[in-house]
């Protein structure tokens, strides 16, 4: 290993590795019941990466494994301790979460984004991926950088940051430390059209 290496090319070359395994097992493996556990033993045979380095590949990948599992229904179903419904992960319940969910008292003001996202959160309710309703106190250093359409487009750091994971014992997510993100603020009300339009990445 090079001790002169840049912290981003570390980066890089953890990010490689860990693509490369996650992509030979995803590819070759058809029984995922142990797919963790190989991910580990391959990634530990790689003498190019630190032991950190290899550890936070394996949690990352068990990470992304419960997610995927939670969200494509991967491997056998278990039934949940806490609402005894079905799930396929032993991080993600869907269901738990879309309760979680259901019970946060939020208001946008507009009856058509409360329904859109209140049926969005049912649908995909998992960290990473849920629609929520940001308060503009959530933003700081908001600054215009252009126009466009029926929109004005402003960046702002988000105080809070996105989701990341979910704390099944206290029921909360967990998110990320706070970001830079874009925001688009509608001239006028949005109706259906719009929305029609939302991409969600």
């Amino acid at each position: 290993m090079n001790f002169l290496e840049s912290p981003e090319e570390r980066k890089a070359i953890v990010k490689n590795y860990y693509k490369k395994t996650e992509t030979y097992l995803l590819n070759n493996t058809t029984d995922r019941s142990n797919i963790v556990d190989d991910f580990s033993c391959l990634i530990r045979t790689r003498s190019e990466l630190y032991d950190a380095e290899k550890q936070a590949c394996i949690d990352k990948f068990k990470y992304n494994f419960e997610l995927n599992s939670a969200l494509k229904g991967w491997g056998n179903s278990l039934k949940c301790n806490r609402c005894e419904m079905e799930r396929f992960s032993r991080i993600f319940c869907k269901n738990c979460i879309v309760l979680m969910l259901k019970s946060k008292k939020w208001d946008s003001g507009n009856t058509y984004i409360n329904s859109y996202i209140g049926r969005h959160q049912i649908n995909m309710p998992f960290p990473r991926f849920v629609m929520e309703w940001i308060p503009s106190d959530q933003f700081n250093n908001l600054t215009e950088i252009g126009k466009g359409g029926f929109t004005l487009v402003f960046k702002a750091i988000w105080k809070n940051g996105r989701t990341h994971s979910y704390n099944e014992h206290d029921q909360v997510f967990t998110r990320t430390p706070p970001r830079e993100v874009v925001i688009k603020v509608l001239n006028k009300n949005p109706c259906e059209n719009f929305f029609k339009k939302v991409i969600i990445i």
